[in-house]
């Protein structure tokens, strides 16, 4: 396949008018330079390099910003845009959001977003006709993480599970503790998933680690760091795989392992704990079972 760059995607016109003033390109190096404050969100999915370039509007339009994110691979690609892909989804790339003049989606390893700074009419279309340009340039589609494949179905709350590496990005959707005692880093893959059942929205995190002993030595941390002095009650499923304790907010916190996999769920009653874990790690045995039959790597 012929090298290609972020800035071979950016249109030549969007609305018949050139990009003013010419393309900026950035990388890991100078990222902040662009995004002052959320350089780090990109570099913790393997940013590789970013194309921008803001294409001004004829009398009475506004300015439409494009940003063309290259990331290392297709998982990360969809790791970014699975973090806020709410919104109406068109037919753009391999998944797309769209809302308030922002376009976001993802093709093969490439993440883009497109901004009009107003929503004057036939913006919607000016900025659709524009991601479909960019995305008929990506060379190839990608893969969507395994991970994702191991969460359960039933109750899933659409567009909110989100695929991540690191503790900066878990603490943003949900604050486990001060530190890291799970673990999270580069070579870690995490989905954080809600849920509506019932009158409940729990809250499912599935953690992938490079072998059983990271992950077992993550699920003792977590144990001593989350669960010291909040425990009121404990019950273990048959086999004690799982562990369900209920907090004193009244709600239980699940914790399993499965191998190098460690499964834990949040703000749930004991019974859909239970369900959660067992329906995950089914899920996960089902997917990645290949390494515990041959040992290979999947």
């Amino acid at each position: 396949m012929k090298p290609w760059k972020a800035r071979d995607l950016l249109p030549r016109e969007v609305g018949g008018r050139s990009p003013t003033p010419p393309p900026q390109r950035f990388d890991p190096s100078n990222l902040y330079q662009y995004l002052d404050g959320g350089a780090a969100f990109y570099l913790a999915y393997d940013f590789r390099e970013l194309a921008v370039a803001s294409y001004p509007g004829g009398p009475g339009e506004e300015t439409v910003v494009v940003e063309v994110y290259r990331m290392g691979n297709s998982e990360d690609a969809f790791g970014v845009y699975s973090d806020g892909a709410e919104g109406e989804h068109p037919p753009v790339g391999q998944d797309a959001g769209y809302g308030g003049g922002l376009l976001r989606f993802w093709k093969g390893c490439v993440f883009v977003r497109i901004l009009s700074l107003s929503e004057e009419a036939g913006a919607r279309e000016k900025i659709l006709a524009t991601g479909k340009e960019i995305a008929a340039r990506v060379p190839e589609e990608g893969k969507r993480p395994r991970l994702m494949r191991a969460l359960p179905t039933d109750g899933l709350v659409a567009d909110r599970a989100t695929y991540f590496h690191t503790v900066a990005s878990l603490n943003h959707l949900y604050y486990v503790s001060d530190g890291n005692p799970l673990g999270l880093g580069p070579q870690t893959e995490a989905v954080f998933a809600e849920y509506q059942i019932g009158g409940h929205r729990p809250n499912l995190l599935l953690i992938r680690y490079p072998s059983e002993s990271e992950a077992a030595a993550a699920l003792q941390r977590f144990e001593a760091v989350y669960l010291a002095g909040r425990v009121s009650g404990r019950s273990e499923s048959a086999g004690g795989k799982n562990r369900i304790e209920v907090l004193e907010d009244g709600l239980a916190v699940g914790l399993s392992r499965e191998g190098q996999f460690l499964l834990i769920c949040f703000e749930a009653q004991r019974a859909t704990a239970q369900s959660l874990l067992n329906k995950a790690a089914e899920l996960y045995r089902t997917e990645f079972g290949e390494r515990k039959k041959g040992g290979g790597k999947p």
